[in-house]
């Protein structure tokens, strides 16, 4: 499953993010573009 999230500040991190959604499952990875 593919997740599209905008409007994120450009100090996030691709860790900050896998935390942020991890406590809705398992995440397997991120990429931010």
């Amino acid at each position: 499953m593919n997740i599209f999230v905008g409007s994120l500040p450009f100090s996030i991190d691709e860790a900050d993010l896998r935390e942020s959604f991890e406590v809705y499952g398992s995440v397997s990875t991120v990429k931010i573009i």
